[in-house]
């Protein structure tokens, strides 16, 4: 996926911050951060435009997403994390934003309430466990089923032939129109486990 955000304006230009995402399991060869960074410039008429504009340039500079964990402590002492520093882009997507953004208000509502730091800190971490822990886990699993490529083709002509509405429901969620939950209803996800090996 692409993105271009505003970072910061002045009454003579604008600072926009442009970027690209994929799998590390996706790179190789000609699949390259960099490759498809360039295909994006090339491609997307907003992003051209910008750099058609551009009166000055940084060196491009990668990061790891830090992608959401099935178990996670986001209050540390009386450190209360957000956004990717409380890893919360999406394991399926990659998107970290609205995540990022919900995650200060939360954080700003346990601080209001609590008490004392540690009740702010305890507030932040059941309010991470009900509001995001469900979200992240559910994507957690879907990413495990869909990594493969022939898995993202099975499971894509699935959809498109056996389960319509179903595919319609992923959809939804992937871009953030609503919630894993309403792909697999409000039954709980458990990590796939496997029984272990005799010897």
């Amino acid at each position: 996926y692409g993105w271009i955000f505003p970072v910061h304006a002045d009454e003579d230009s604008v600072r926009f911050n442009v970027g690209v995402g994929l799998w590390m399991d996706d790179t190789g060869g000609a699949h390259t951060v960099a490759d498809y960074f360039e295909r994006f410039l090339a491609q997307d008429a907003v992003a051209q435009a910008i750099d058609a504009a551009a009166q000055d340039r940084e060196k491009p500079i990668g990061y790891p997403v830090a992608l959401g964990l099935w178990r996670n402590r986001v209050a540390d002492g009386c450190v209360l994390h957000i956004g990717d520093a409380a890893n919360l882009a999406d394991p399926l997507t990659g998107d970290g934003i609205g995540n990022a953004l919900t995650s200060g208000r939360r954080v700003a509502e346990a601080i209001d309430a609590a008490s004392d730091a540690p009740d702010a800190a305890s507030r932040w971490q059941h309010a991470y466990a009900a509001s995001f822990t469900p979200e992240l886990q559910r994507s957690l699993v879907l990413r495990q089923l869909l990594t493969t490529t022939p898995a993202k083709n099975l499971a894509t002509r699935f959809l498109e032939d056996l389960a319509p509405t179903l595919g319609t429901r992923l959809h939804k969620a992937i871009f953030g129109e609503a919630g894993y939950r309403d792909v697999w209803g409000d039954r709980a996800v458990s990590p796939s486990r496997n029984p272990p090996k005799r010897s």
